[in-house]
């Protein structure tokens, strides 16, 4: 995402072994809060939603932002407790919609 030449923020997506999965949304630390990260993870939905009706799609984040997805309906399916390294874990979401 850019706005006047500017990266506000990028995320990816994937298909690995038949599941869609998110991959690295972020958005610069200065623009938090003003909706950005919403219209990213928005945009990433609806393009795998064009691939798969109803798909399940999948990412991993650690405890920082996953309050952030949970809003959006992913549930928490596993954890994994220092998964990225010394007091930052990994937890898996998923969400499946229609």
């Amino acid at each position: 995402m850019k706005d006047e030449g500017v990266t506000l923020g990028a995320g990816g997506m994937m298909i690995y072994y038949g599941d869609y999965w998110m991959d690295w949304g972020m958005i610069a630390r200065e623009r938090h809060g003003q909706g950005i990260g919403t219209q990213l993870l928005q945009f990433r939905l609806d393009e795998i939603r064009k691939l798969e009706d109803n798909p399940r799609i999948k990412l991993c984040t650690s405890q920082h932002t996953v309050g952030f997805y949970e809003r959006f309906g992913f549930e928490r399916v596993k954890f994994t407790e220092h998964g990225y390294g010394p007091d930052l874990h990994k937890i898996e979401l998923v969400i499946r919609s229609h």
